[in-house]
Parts: C-alpha cells; structure tokens; sequence
C-alpha cells in the first residue's frame, strides 16, 4: 500500500462523526485527493448538475503543478489533468468550458524564478484551447493572481498583486476579453507605506464596480499593525471608495473573503491581539454600495487561535462561515479543525461545528448546496503530509445523515 493511502485512511476515520453511517445512503461525505508531495485545494465549482470542478496544487520543493479536478456529485473522479509550472489560485465558468486563473512559475536560472499572472482557459474536458500571462519580466518583478470574476459584460477580471520596484506591492486587476484572451484594461492600486494583501473573492456589485476584501499592512515582517479594507472601483479606474475597518483600533484586522447577500456583502475576517496572538473570527456587513454599516460587526471567540477562512450567503438570508480553531481539551479533534458558524442575517450564531481528524487543517472556501447542505474544498494536513478534501454536510454541518 502507498504511504499516501495510509494516510488517507487515518484521516477518514479520525474525522467527525462519518464512521457510523452506511455509504450506500449517504447524502454527505468527505473525499481527500493526494500523490507526491503536498497537495493544496484552492477553488471549486459547484455544477448545475451538482458535478464538482475543483483546482488546487501539487507541490514538490520549489515545483508547483496545478490539478483540476470534475468530481461527480458523490466527489469521485470523473477526470482529471494537470498544468505544469502553474499555481492554481481560482476557477471561473464558461458556457463551454473553464478559466483557470492563477500563477505562471518561469525559470530564470536554476535556483531563480519569476511568478506572472495567469490565465488559462479550456474546454469541458480540461484542454487548454488558450493561455496568456501578465507581469513584469523586464525587471523581475513577481506578479500573483488572488481570484478571477467573469462580470455581467462577460469580461474576464483577475485580482492580483504586484511588485514594484522599491519592493512594496500594489493591487492589480487585469481585465480580459474571453473570447481571445486580449487584455482589455490594467489597473494598480497602491497604498502610502502600506502593501495590499488580497483576500479570497472579487465581486461585482449591483451598479457593475468591482469589489473585493483585503488587508492593508506593514511590510516589516515584525509589524503586525493591519487593518481590513473594501475597495470598490469602476473596472479599469481609480477609486469610487476604500472602506476601512480597524484602522484605529489597536487590535490587528485582516479582510479573508466576501460574498453577496440579499441587501449587501458580508466579510469575514480575524482579529487578533497587537502581537497578532490570540485570533478570533470576524463578520462585517455592508450595505449594496460596498460601505461598512455601522455597529454591524460580530466577532466569534472560540479557541486561542480562530482564523475566518470562507464565507457564504444562505438560502435563509443569513451566512454560513467556515473558520479555523486550534483544538484544546474542551473542543476539536488535534491539531487545527475547520470550524461551521451558522449565522442569521445579523451574524447572530445559529449553530455551530468543527469538522477535523487528528492532523490540521489549513484553509478552504465554502459553498452553500442546493440541497441546503455545504460543500467544503480546502486543504487537509496529517502528519506534515497535505492532501486536497472535499466536504459535503448536511444542512446542520454533520456529516451524520
């Protein structure tokens, strides 16, 4: 048997509550991917036919592989293919096929690279029909690619992040047409004596600007001071406005996802203490233009160390966030454990549940079924191994039909 499927196997069975039920009726699950080296779950889609199409990473030392997966509605493999010197960082539907939208990893010399903007798009089957990529080769300076929208025009927008020459680093969006992958327009975005660090999303809003969540930071690397900020703009112009949460507050903020509601967006977040210790899950409301409401923020204190990783509006109007906890001896199974809260429209906790086995697990975004189940992809680690995993729960968060 190869190590990776004993590992697999420790993983299924060290995990909440799927032990008990029979798999012939089960309308949840939870499915890992691996195979050499470390394995990272980015995006997924979420087909009209409740198919699965999800990219993630391989990593091996300094290589990295993307995978994209389509998974039918119980998660196993229909297909799936690789892109070599491609870091996957999120996935975007087109009538026939997909866009890929990630980093291009290129060779300089043998111990040197240069990571650009990338987007590749393919058929139904994952055949790249077209590729093209954005940086700064000239003067080596490292681009990466946060997420990608397709807006209501059908333009093609990825948000980024650049480097400049004095080593500060600006937010990019890079706007393409579809059709031939021509950039349409290009836009940095840049902070005084601060560096933008993107969250999970970009999103449109209902007068067509885009907006997205991020944290504004000191580059030092022993400066913690952040704080979260929500810019919205007209594609390919300056500002319409910068929300700002937490500026003058002497906690740390940073912005992770954001999602479109009935009325609005919700943020997810963290919060952590000055030395960027003892961090709790955050939720912002905003209202339709992208403007912080007043007074509508709730923080979560579960363990010593929360992180807000993902969030989703809920067929009720309310969300559903997925977070990270550090287990203690009172909750989580070892380790780092996704954690469920189940939230109504003002972020009043409805329920909630951790979901993890003995290892950690690192990161992931969260999707709300069309059965009123969520689906989870994301990135689980056991014993210094990572493996992609899928989770489908129920509409309380088990995995227990």
């Amino acid at each position: 048997m190869r190590p990776y499927l004993i590992i697999l196997i420790v993983a299924i069975m060290g995990c909440s509550g799927i032990d008990a039920v029979e798999p012939t009726e089960r309308l949840t699950f939870i499915k890992f991917f691996s195979g050499m080296g470390n394995y990272e779950g980015k995006d997924f889609l979420l087909e009209d036919n409740l198919e699965y199409v999800c990219v993630g990473n391989s990593v091996i030392e300094d290589s990295v592989t993307a995978i994209m997966y389509k998974l039918d509605p119980m998660g196993n493999t229909v297909w799936s293919t690789t892109f070599e010197q491609t870091e996957a960082a999120s996935i975007v539907p087109l009538a026939d096929g997909y866009i890929v939208a990630g980093d291009r990893i290129k060779s300089l010399t043998p111990t040197e690279t240069l990571t650009l903007m990338y987007v590749i798009k393919t058929d139904l089957e994952g055949n790249i029909i077209d590729s093209v990529s954005f940086g700064n080769e000239a003067n080596e300076l490292d681009h990466s690619t946060s997420s990608a929208y397709l807006n209501a025009s059908g333009e093609l927008i990825l948000l980024g992040a650049g480097e400049n020459e004095d080593d500060s680093e600006s937010a990019v969006l890079w706007s393409l047409n579809t059709d031939d992958l021509s950039t349409t327009s290009l836009k940095k975005y840049s902070l005084i004596n601060r560096n933008y660090e993107n969250g999970k999303s970009l999103l449109e809003t209902n007068d067509s600007r885009m907006i997205w969540v991020g944290s504004a930071i000191v580059p030092a690397e022993d400066d913690f001071d952040s704080y979260i900020t929500v810019p919205v703009i007209e594609s390919g112009s300056e500002f319409v406005n910068n929300n700002l949460y937490g500026r003058t507050l002497p906690e740390n903020y940073r912005g992770e996802d954001i999602v479109k509601n009935f009325t609005g967006f919700s943020v997810v977040g963290t919060q952590t203490d000055d030395d960027d210790s003892n961090g709790n899950i955050l939720l912002l409301r905003l209202n339709s233009s992208g403007d912080i409401i007043a007074n509508a923020e709730t923080t979560y204190d579960i363990t010593a160390g929360d992180k807000g990783l993902s969030v989703d509006a809920t067929q009720d109007g309310g969300n559903i966030i997925l977070g990270r906890i550090t287990s203690n001896t009172t909750i989580g199974n070892g380790g780092n454990d996704f954690y469920l809260i189940k939230t109504d429209f003002n972020g009043n906790e409805v329920w909630s549940k951790n979901l993890g086995g003995s290892g950690n697990e690192l990161d992931g975004v969260i999707k709300q079924h069309s059965d009123g189940g969520y689906v989870i992809f994301g990135t689980s680690q056991l014993q210094g191994v990572s493996s992609m995993v899928l989770i489908k729960t129920d509409q309380n968060g088990s995995l227990i039909n």
